[in-house]
């Protein structure tokens, strides 16, 4: 589910990553967040205009993210970085994305996290040839594509032993290569 853990630490992850769990576990005793700890106004600010709950969620976050191995850690560290050098309008769309995701019904939820993991464990090789295809399929006349786009509903459709019956026949179709010059006898 790495997308899911992905979009889900990027919303708060920074300030997450500002606070110290001491600069948390002072500011729950009481004590308040100050520029001297290593916090920015801006996250000082930030800190102090959350509610009690909100506050709360965040600790919870933050202790959920320090209990997370050394590796996992690093890599939402590099996603979160990856994240904050998109552009506003980039980061905007992307959480305008996980709300519509996450307003999907479970079920439809889990399907694109499937599809999503497939994608990631498909090979760089794999993925490329797919991307080069879809920039040709992008690129093709409405009506070229529209065919395409429909011999593959049809395709999809199919079940193994149709498939394997048409690829026989499409191999059936195709001309015959020619013959391999006879070797040299010594």
């Amino acid at each position: 589910m790495r997308l899911g853990s992905h979009v889900l630490f990027c919303g708060l992850l920074s300030v997450c990553l500002a606070f110290s769990a001491r600069s948390l576990a002072e500011e729950t005793a009481g004590n308040r967040a100050t520029e001297d700890q290593g916090l920015s106004p801006a996250q000082v600010e930030r800190w102090r205009s959350m509610t009690p709950d909100q506050r709360e969620g965040l600790r919870k976050r933050l202790e959920k993210f320090q209990s997370l191995p050394p590796g996992q850690q690093e890599s939402l560290r590099e996603r979160f970085q990856r994240f904050r050098s998109l552009t506003q309008q980039d980061r905007d769309a992307l959480r305008k994305n996980y709300q519509r995701f996450n307003r999907l019904p479970s079920d439809e939820r889990a399907v694109l996290l499937r599809r999503y993991e497939k994608w990631q464990n498909t090979p760089e090789s794999r993925r490329e040839n797919l991307r080069q295809q879809l920039r040709r399929l992008r690129r093709m006349d409405p009506v070229h594509r529209g065919r395409v786009m429909e011999n593959l509903e049809r395709w999809m459709n199919m079940s193994p032993e149709e498939r394997k019956r048409v690829r026989q026949e499409l191999r059936d179709k195709l001309p015959k290569p020619p013959s391999p010059p006879p070797l040299p006898h010594r």
